[in-house]
C-alpha cells in the first residue's frame, strides 16, 4: 500500500514538471513571436518613412516649387509664394532653384514696400487735399486759409493777412507764424470745422467754405 502511494505521488510530481516545462516552452514561443512582430513593425515604419520622403521629394521638387513661386509672383499672391519658398529652403536649401527663388522673394519685398509707400503718399495727399481750403468764423468774421503746399494765412476782418506754415497730425493742426510763434487748432473732419481756443473770445468755430 505504501509503495502504491509513493508511486502516485511520484506520478503527480512528474506530471507537474511536464506541465511547467510545457508552459515555459509556450511562453518562450510567444516571446519569440513578439520579438518577430517588433522587428517587422520597425521595418514597416522605416519603409513608411522612406516612402514619405520619396513623396515629399516629388511633391516638393525644386523645379515644381520654383514654377509655383514664379506663378504666385506674377499674380502677386505673396503669401502663397512665401509658403513655397519656405518649403524650398527646407527641402532643397543648396539647389540653384532655391537661390533663384530667394532673389524673386527679395524683389517681391521691394515691390510690396514701394506699393505701401505709394499708397501712404496717396492717402496723405488726399487727406491734405480734403483739409486744405478756407475756414470762416461767423462770430468774429475772421478767416483761415490753408493751401495744399502747407502754407496759408490768417486774416482778421478789415486787417492784413498774416502768413504761416502748417502741418496736420490727426485732428491737431499746428500753425507756425514767423512773428507770433506756434498755434494749435483742433480739426473735426466730420463737420469740416476748426476749433480755436481764444483768450479773448473763448472757443471759436471756423467752418469750411
Amino acid at each position: 500500500m505504501k509503495n502504491i502511494f509513493k508511486i502516485c505521488c511520484l506520478s503527480f510530481i512528474l506530471m507537474g514538471m511536464v506541465s511547467c516545462n510545457d508552459y515555459k516552452n509556450e511562453n518562450e514561443a510567444l516571446k519569440r513571436q513578439i520579438d518577430s512582430l517588433k522587428i517587422a513593425n520597425a521595418s514597416l515604419l522605416g519603409e513608411n518613412i522612406s516612402l514619405q520622403n520619396d513623396l515629399n521629394a516629388y511633391r516638393y521638387s525644386p523645379s515644381k516649387l520654383l514654377a509655383n513661386i514664379r506663378q504666385s509672383y506674377a499674380k502677386k499672391k505673396y503669401n502663397e509664394m512665401k509658403n513655397d519658398i519656405a518649403l524650398l529652403n527646407r527641402y532643397h536649401p543648396e539647389s540653384s532653384e532655391c537661390v533663384a527663388a530667394n532673389k524673386i522673394y527679395s524683389q517681391a519685398l521691394k515691390e510690396q514696400e514701394f506699393a505701401k509707400k505709394k499708397e501712404e503718399a496717396k492717402n496723405a495727399k488726399e487727406e491734405k487735399g480734403s483739409f486744405a481750403g478756407t475756414y470762416y468764423c461767423y462770430r468774429t468774421h475772421d478767416t483761415y486759409v490753408f493751401k495744399s503746399n502747407n502754407t496759408g494765412y490768417f486774416q482778421i476782418q478789415g486787417g492784413d493777412p498774416s502768413g504761416f506754415t502748417w502741418k496736420r497730425s490727426g485732428n491737431i493742426v499746428t500753425i507756425s507764424y514767423k512773428i507770433f510763434g506756434k498755434q494749435k487748432l483742433r480739426y473735426d473732419s466730420k463737420s469740416q470745422t476748426l476749433i480755436e481756443k481764444s483768450e479773448s473770445f473763448g472757443t471759436l468755430v471756423f467752418n469750411k467754405q
